[in-house]
């Protein structure tokens, strides 16, 4: 549990050190490290602010991306372990694969939350479905969460 949790913190405070811009294309990588699900269009219209004294993200949610929160959807990306488990119920899904570019955005990835144990393949796309919800958790750099999530 402890590694876990450590884990998770790692991973999240490798998003929360993104710089803070929209989403844009990465140098480098090839076409397949590349999520072109257009749900992604969607979230990377959140902009994040920072300010004093904690400096903690303030996310922006556009009214198109309000309206999904507690709505099921679909999206493609690719997995961002948070456990060196083999299978997962709990990872990160990005836009960019991890080994083409690991800079992702935060709005660039989505905290899921699996019903069954997922295969945690890093190097291809998988489409998810779940409930989406607005995280709005500024402290711990996360934005998004796909929860009760399958694969398609």
């Amino acid at each position: 549990m402890i590694l876990r949790r450590r884990l998770l913190t790692g991973a999240v405070a490798l998003a929360a050190l993104a710089p803070l811009s929209r989403a844009r294309a990465h140098p480098g990588g090839d076409e397949q490290d590349i999520s072109r699900d257009p749900m992604w269009a969607v979230l990377a219209a959140t902009t994040l602010s920072q300010s004093p004294p904690d400096y903690a993200y303030q996310a922006q949610y556009p009214t198109e991306v309000r309206r999904l929160d507690g709505r099921e959807i679909e999206i493609s990306g690719f997995i961002t372990p948070l456990s060196m488990e083999r299978h997962a119920r709990q990872f990160l899904l990005t836009r960019y694969a991890i080994d083409c570019c690991p800079e992702n955005q935060p709005n660039e990835l989505v905290e899921v939350l699996a019903e069954q144990p997922v295969l945690q393949q890093k190097s291809e796309q998988v489409r998810l479905r779940g409930r989406f919800q607005v995280q709005d958790n500024g402290q711990v750099g996360l934005l998004f969460r796909l929860a009760g999530a399958a694969l398609v």
